[in-house]
């Protein structure tokens, strides 16, 4: 599913009433219609009791059209006109017509104060997507009412004060517990913290059509389960272990092997044929008794236990044969480390997945991209990202867009609503996910799972991006079933034959 920014969505909305004649009142009634169906399933249970709080602008008119409808529907709704009634556009003058002749008409705000009533659900029609100025006066006073009032909230596109383009609030932001947005997921509710303000979010459809969307510049996609699932290859019945991804894991060290054990684990429940799993010598004996599955071999080490430069002999050899590669959980930093690495993305064709100390190699050394063969995958979280040299104060999405396009790399730029980035400017943000993934051992599932998907012949940017998505529904499963603070990584690689059957 797309997801685009408040000037596309402007442009679609031109598009279709200017030049494909669909009158604007008709969006406006079917974004409220949408709306409505939300209120109607939050107001279940209830005596219907509703506050609909609006602005001036389009968005104050989807609210009055909201209230127009409830009432219709025999719930007794209030809506409370914060701003300016003369300002009302003309589409927003026939939902007040409705609003009418349901019996009823705009309420006068006069304070805070009306929050005290009996309400059963407050719906925010004060800013749509259009707001790019702090939030202040009487509005901000409202909000911080509503949100330190107790009563569910329905936000009517977006919350009021988020910005739709990245996620800030500006100055103060309606918290809902709901948001139904019109067309298509707008950016800002896609990341934080305006994800945290969105709540569910629900995507309602108003008609607007497929070609007004396809000639308007999107700010990228939106992954999702129906997604994941078209991208995925299929397994043939007449297949052999060699046709779904022979894999080279370069894991773990003295001190971590479980890191390598792990990344080992997701790549096999993934559904990768063969996964052959080179780690120090010292560490051999422990992976090797620990792991039947994979074929674990050992690499010549240095003295700290990590990789020698002498392990690049072997690791060569067998790079021909490989579909894919993954270096970093668990191995460490250091000359020889940092040696491996270079070598291995001078010498591998196939895919390379560079993950933790793998990332962390390239720190200061961001050429050794230039020398790869083949196609480069890096995930790193904002430490790592920071660390090579990322931009870590613009948006996620920008900063992981920048980097990506940089270095001709594949970027994953991991935390809540990880962003997926490709050296040709594609961006993929995620869905799924949640607190509980917060610990040590989860990134290395997930590279496990992403190397898989590469050694099956993904293309690197839809790998990266179903992979993450898997990652986070595996975890999803697990916080359902364990709850987030008891969830181990462990847990999510279990999860992985739920998600992916």
């Amino acid at each position: 599913m797309k997801f685009s920014g408040s000037e596309a969505m402007r442009e679609m909305d031109r598009i279709a009433i200017e030049e494909m004649g669909i009158p604007g009142e008709t969006l406006m009634l079917r974004a409220a219609a949408g709306a409505t169906a939300a209120a109607l399933e939050m107001l279940s249970g209830t005596a219907g009791r509703t506050l609909v709080l609006c602005g001036s602008g389009n968005n104050g008119g989807d609210g009055i059209g909201i209230a127009a409808l409830l009432r219709e529907a025999g719930y007794p709704a209030v809506c409370c006109m914060v701003g300016d009634r003369e300002k009302l556009s003309a589409d927003s003058r026939v939902m007040l017509e409705r609003l009418r002749k349901a019996g009823a008409d705009l309420a006068d705000y006069e304070g805070p104060g009306i929050l005290r009533e009996n309400w059963d659900l407050i719906v925010d029609a004060l800013f749509g997507t259009g707001l790019s100025r702090p939030v202040g006066g009487k509005y901000a006073e409202l909000i911080g009412a509503v949100n330190g009032s107790g009563i569910p909230v329905l936000a009517c596109d977006i919350p009021s004060g988020i910005s739709a383009d990245s996620g800030a609030v500006l100055g103060c932001a309606v918290k809902a517990d709901v948001t139904v947005t019109f067309n298509l997921p707008k950016t800002g509710q896609l990341l934080p913290p305006g994800t945290e303000y969105t709540g569910r979010l629900i995507v309602h459809d108003i008609g607007i059509p497929a070609e007004a969307k396809d000639r308007v510049i999107h700010g990228g996609e939106y992954v999702t389960e129906k997604l994941v699932r078209s991208w995925l290859p299929a397994r043939r019945r007449e297949s052999h272990k060699g046709d779904f991804g022979k894999l080279l894991l370069l894991c773990g060290s003295v001190g971590f092997t479980g890191a390598a054990a792990l990344a080992a684990k997701a790549a096999l429940r993934t559904g990768a044929g063969l996964v052959y799993l080179g780690v120090p010598e010292p560490v051999y004996p422990i992976l090797a008794g620990k792991l039947e599955e994979p074929v674990v071999f050992p690499l010549p080490a240095n003295e700290a236990g990590q990789f020698s430069r002498k392990a690049l002999t072997e690791i060569r050899r067998r790079l021909p044969d490989m579909d894919a590669c993954l270096i970093g959980p668990g191995i460490g930093l250091s000359a020889d480390t940092a040696e491996v690495v270079e070598g291995l993305l001078e010498a591998a064709e196939c895919p390379v997945l560079l993950d933790a100390d793998g990332i962390n190699a390239l720190s200061g050394h961001m050429y050794r991209l230039d020398r790869a063969r083949g196609p480069v995958v890096l995930t790193p979280h904002a430490g790592e990202f920071r660390r090579i040299g990322g931009r870590t104060g613009a948006d996620r999405i920008s900063g992981a867009r920048e980097m990506a396009v940089r270095t001709g790399a594949v970027i994953v730029y991991k935390g809540h609503r990880t962003v997926t980035a490709g050296p040709e400017g594609a961006v993929y943000v995620n869905s799924t996910g949640n607190s509980g993934m917060a610990t040590g051992g989860s990134g290395d599932v997930l590279s496990g799972i992403l190397v898989c998907l590469l050694g099956q012949g993904m293309e690197p940017e839809r790998a990266a991006a179903a992979a993450v998505w898997i990652h986070g529904a595996a975890g999803d499963r697990c916080a359902a079933r364990l709850g987030e603070r008891s969830m181990l990584p462990s847990d999510m690689i279990e999860a992985l034959s739920e998600i992916l059957r």
